[in-house]
């Protein structure tokens, strides 16, 4: 595979960020490592974000695991350490060390298996209110279970699933940095500090990084008084000297198709 170097240089920053990674991928996965170390320096998210004399750290990257999945710990996360490359993992505190998966990942599972909820209501619709009003989130589950029947969680990929809370505590702290996933709108204030606390709790460390899977603008103020004060979204781009630390985007790969042409190659 070849990568196109569109942007490389020491004038920015990079958030890699990774979901599932497969056996297909994971060649990608060290690919894009690889080339990335020849002309960054890895690094945590928080090093990239702090402050230095007003502006963002430049010429550093961050590898980012999205959910803290088992593809993650098997693929990925060793070759990272015997290297001795950094990186952050996002906790979702509602799916590690259970048989179950983010609430997206469950909606699309049904929008892809039964076409035809799409007639009865988009499934952005449907993610978008989860999003809003999580409380709604189990029982549009329950809709879908009680009308489809539940997903056959042994026809999955099982390692799509996360990891226990003791292997992620098990990682050495000097090599991976810890933030929180933020599945529903920040404003939401109650949930959010829920969800940290949890999370402090048994990981025994301070959080101030957050992944958002939506817009949370708006929540500013909430976010810092919960002590989140840097936040990936899922935008796209580089992170360049004036990038405001609630709103880092991620940066995707490009790579030439058979005709040449580029092609955006997602990786969240």
């Amino acid at each position: 595979m070849k990568l196109l170097r569109r942007v490389f240089g020491p004038k920015n920053s990079l958030i890699l960020c990774y979901d599932h990674l497969t056996d297909d991928t994971r060649e990608d996965f060290d690919a894009q490592i690889a080339e990335v170390g020849v002309h960054y320096e890895f690094s945590s998210v928080a090093d990239i974000a702090r402050p230095q004399k007003n502006t963002r750290a430049l010429g550093r990257a961050a590898i980012v695991f999205v959910h803290a999945r088992r593809s993650a710990f098997i693929r990925a996360i060793p070759n990272l350490l015997n290297k001795g490359f950094p990186f952050t993992l996002i906790l979702h505190p509602g799916c590690i060390g259970l048989n179950r998966l983010p609430f997206f990942d469950e909606v699309s599972s049904y929008y892809e298996r039964f076409p035809e909820l799409t007639t009865v209501e988009s499934m952005e619709s449907v993610l978008k209110r989860g999003w809003l009003e999580p409380q709604s989130r189990e029982p549009q589950l329950s809709h879908y279970r009680a009308k489809f029947g539940s997903l056959p969680l042994n026809e999955l990929d099982s390692t799509l699933f996360f990891a226990t809370w003791g292997q992620i505590n098990e990682l050495p702290r000097d090599a991976v940095e810890k933030g929180l996933f933020l599945e529903s709108d920040p404003r939401n204030q109650s949930s959010l500090e829920n969800d940290i606390a949890f999370v402090r709790q048994r990981c025994h460390l301070p959080l101030s990084i957050a992944y958002a899977a939506r817009e949370t603008s708006g929540a500013e103020s909430i976010l810092n008084a919960v002590g989140i004060t840097t936040v990936i979204t899922t935008s796209e781009g580089q992170v360049e000297k004036t990038t405001p630390r609630l709103r880092l985007p991620q940066f995707r790969f490009e790579r030439a198709n058979s005709d040449g042409q580029e092609e955006d190659q997602s990786k969240a």
